[in-house]
């Protein structure tokens, strides 16, 4: 996780600083919302959110054919489990991050704790 370190503390900067130019902005947003989803896909476009359906999207994105080939060609692919907060902004890690199937129901665990605490 240490690797993608970066992408949260540009979050946290890119949060404060349209906290700071707009207080109102992300309690406006999360006002304007109030789905019982938010879904996020991955950032591949060969895997439409159509397709992969359920809850969390990280185990639904591991068991796709695209990732299990992968895996099993012995290539380094690692997902992570994210959320985003509409009303500030930041992105939490759920700490799921999988690298092998082995990996799933135990970080699935970890993200459910994660979410709930």
């Amino acid at each position: 996780m240490d690797s993608l370190r970066h992408l949260i503390d540009s979050n946290r900067a890119w949060a404060a600083d349209i906290q700071r130019r707009t207080p109102d902005f992300f309690p406006g947003l999360a006002r304007q919302q109030s789905p019982k989803y938010l879904w996020i896909g991955c950032s591949d476009s060969r895997v439409p959110a159509n397709e992969i359906v359920g809850l969390p999207p990280v185990t639904h994105v591991c068991e796709t054919t695209i990732v299990a080939d992968a895996w099993e060609r012995g290539q380094s692919l690692v997902a992570h489990g994210w959320i985003y907060g509409l009303d500030n902004g930041l992105v939490r890690d759920l700490e799921y991050s999988v690298s092998t199937p082995a990996e799933l129901a135990d970080g699935y665990q970890r993200a459910l704790s994660a979410l709930l605490s």
